[in-house]
């Protein structure tokens, strides 16, 4: 079953780097565990992109690790980032949420870093900060190991603007919520776990 699938990439993902990440964290809580794999081929390339706010970013920190199983070279789905990109501008990121950065996606490409790594290191970066991946070239998938990183105390939100509407809805939610969100996009927590519902403050990412 999925839910058993997920529950079990999880833990071993847990398991293998909660040790590592108590070296360099004092006080976390881990969540969304899983392989990371890019296939082969064109379908591989992800363009730039910041990933969903987990927590109210004002108040708390939220971080990826990614940690690749095998060394990562241009040809083998490297990781990018937009240094400093994650100060430019306060986010807030969710379904249906305008993106402040597409309309610059060649320019941010021609700027990215690539970040050259060798099995088994591994990379935080906030989930604020602009990246992407390059094309696998290689025949054998590339593989990391990914989860993201929160304070130990913490509130998850979700932040969506429902099709047709033109509010963002913040909601209060847990882990189960984004463990299943992959599978149901479009669906709204219940009502009850709404905070607040507002204008979205949108600004386009400019090139200076």
């Amino acid at each position: 079953k999925d839910s058993e699938y997920i529950d079990e990439v999880e833990a071993i993902t847990f398991e293998f780097l909660t040790p590592k990440l108590k070296e360099y964290f004092t006080s976390f809580d881990l969540m969304g565990g899983m392989f990371v794999i890019k296939p082969h081929g064109k379908e591989g390339h992800i363009p730039p992109h910041l990933d969903f706010s987990l927590v109210y970013e004002s108040k708390y920190w939220s971080m990826n690790s990614w940690c690749p199983l095998e060394d990562t070279h241009e040809d083998y789905g490297i990781l990018k980032m937009l240094p400093g990109s994650h100060r430019m501008m306060h986010t807030i990121r969710g379904y249906g949420i305008p993106e402040h950065y597409t309309h610059l996606a060649d320019t941010i490409e021609k700027n990215f870093v690539p970040i050259k790594m060798k099995a088994g290191e591994c990379i935080f970066f906030y989930l604020s900060i602009v990246h992407g991946s390059s094309y696998n070239i290689r025949k054998e998938p590339r593989v990391a190991l990914g989860c993201s990183i929160l304070p130990e105390s913490h509130q998850l939100e979700y932040n969506i603007i429902p099709d047709g509407a033109s509010l963002v809805k913040r909601y209060s939610v847990d882990k189960d919520f984004f463990r299943n969100y992959t599978h149901a996009k479009k669906s709204e927590p219940e009502e009850s776990n709404l905070i607040k519902s507002f204008q979205p403050n949108f600004h386009r990412m400019t090139e200076r």
